[in-house]
């Protein structure tokens, strides 16, 4: 959280305040549609330090800022803003997720992050292939994605299509 903005936004503490305000600037940017490409340092910034809050609390026992992010539904919110196809944007989305999929171990938030089909809309976002910086970071929430699933939670994976079956034929061999 070394960015001008944000130590001017949370003075460089991690509360749970400052998480909600976060949001609320991120919401705010968000909204603005015609101005996403303006703002989309800001965006990805703020994506960053909400997923470095979430991660931050390494037992997984204190709860309170995944219990915000429920409470606020902001799984919604930034997942919704990658139809923008603002790339920077997401970049940090997939960063974020494959990055907070890896130190989630908390049965009950997985389920949240699985429920909703958000993460299949993650999985069937149209994308530049060409684009190995983004490639890259798909992959790597793929890889994350994958290590979570068990018995329970791959019927989260099954609708109408097998969208995480599906990429991964895509990046076999």
């Amino acid at each position: 959280m070394s960015s001008p903005l944000l130590l001017k936004l949370t003075d460089g503490k991690m509360t749970e305040e400052n998480f909600k305000m976060l949001f609320e600037v991120f919401t705010k940017l968000a909204a603005k549609k015609k101005y996403i490409t303006s703002n989309q340092n800001d965006i990805k910034l703020i994506i960053d330090t909400l997923i470095e809050y979430l991660i931050s609390v390494k037992d997984n026992k204190d709860t309170k800022y995944f219990d915000i992010f429920m409470q606020l539904n902001m799984i919604k919110e930034i997942i919704g803003l990658t139809s923008e196809n603002n790339r920077i944007i997401n970049i940090a989305v997939f960063k974020g997720f494959a990055l907070l999929l890896s130190n989630l171990s908390n049965h009950d938030q997985l389920l949240y992050l699985f429920s909703n089909n958000y993460i299949n809309r993650l999985l069937c976002l149209p994308y530049d292939n060409t684009d190995t910086d983004f490639v890259y970071y798909y992959i790597n929430f793929i890889k994350s994605l994958v290590m979570k699933i068990d018995n329970k939670t791959v019927n989260y994976f099954f609708n109408n299509k097998f969208y995480l079956y599906n990429m991964l034929k895509l990046y076999y061999n």
